[in-house]
């Protein structure tokens, strides 16, 4: 009888170490799975982030090349504007000229002449 004790004895120990192995074995897997998923989440975001990345890229490189592309204009055209205030500069100074010389001889006709 005291055999059969220790053989049930023994066989509740393995039961229960069995149930405790299984219980370690369940939440192993299922931390398996939650860091698989995790990983997949992970990758997921990454892999978008590179690719609108790559879209930022083609973008600005496609804006440099515009830029490249106008810099000449935008160079000529800063030019030409330059001449064209130089140039209404000019008119002005001429036109401040005339009249001044216009006054001048005003004066002079109207002070010497028709005395």
């Amino acid at each position: 009888m005291a055999d059969d004790y220790d053989h049930n004895g023994i066989g509740r120990m393995v039961a229960g170490l069995q149930a405790t192995v299984n219980a370690f074995q369940q939440n192993w897997q299922i931390q398996d799975q939650r860091a698989s998923d995790g990983r997949k989440i992970l990758y997921d975001k990454v892999e978008g982030f590179g690719n609108k990345v790559s879209e930022l890229s083609a973008k600005v490189e496609g804006v440099v090349k515009d830029v490249t592309e106008m810099k000449p204009a935008v160079t000529d055209w800063v030019a030409s504007k330059h001449r064209a205030e130089g140039a209404s500069w000019a008119v002005k100074v001429v036109w401040i000229g005339v009249g001044a010389i216009v006054g001048v001889l005003g004066f002079g006709i109207d002070h010497f002449l028709i005395k």
